[in-house]
């Protein structure tokens, strides 16, 4: 018998496992997009196969028409996991409350930057940071969960002062 999941395991499990569509189309629509590719490549390559031997005179001429036909190629998207998914959204909704204090104070990065090496993050990620949010570049930046709690904890600060 298996050992019995705690709550947080479940949960963990559940992050790493389920998936999402991150294409940009509508989840119905992947679906029946799909279909529609993988039917339009071996169309495509039945067609070029059937014009290739409708030209062709000898048997050798078709056999060798036939192996250089290429076969086009298509591959499906890979789903992202929850967890990322989930991860990416706390990023960007953190970037905007970022944005939108820049409208306000000027200084505010200077302040940020300040925060964050009170709280011991590596100078090399906050310069990077600071840097990016100056530029509002921010859709490049590589965060860990730890950094998005510190940078959360920094506007939660700023937003009561």
């Amino acid at each position: 018998m298996k050992a019995p999941k705690t709550p947080q395991t479940k949960k963990r499990l559940s992050l790493l496992k389920d998936c999402r569509n991150t294409y940009g189309e509508h989840d119905k629509s992947s679906r029946t997009s799909i279909r529609w590719r993988k039917s339009w490549v071996n169309r495509t390559y039945r067609r070029d196969v059937k014009q290739s031997l409708d030209t062709a005179l000898d048997d050798e001429v078709i056999g060798d028409r036939i192996i250089r036909t290429n076969r086009p190629q298509w591959v499906k998207c890979s789903d992202r996991p929850l967890g990322e998914v989930l991860l990416r959204n706390q990023i960007w909704e953190v970037f905007q409350q970022l944005k939108t204090l820049a409208s306000v104070d000027p200084e505010w990065v200077n302040k940020l930057a300040q925060y964050l090496c009170d709280r011991d993050l590596k100078s090399g990620r906050v310069a990077v940071l600071v840097k990016q949010v100056r530029a509002t570049t921010l859709s490049q930046i590589d965060l860990t969960e730890e950094d998005l709690m510190l940078i959360k904890d920094f506007l939660c600060h700023q937003q009561t002062s």
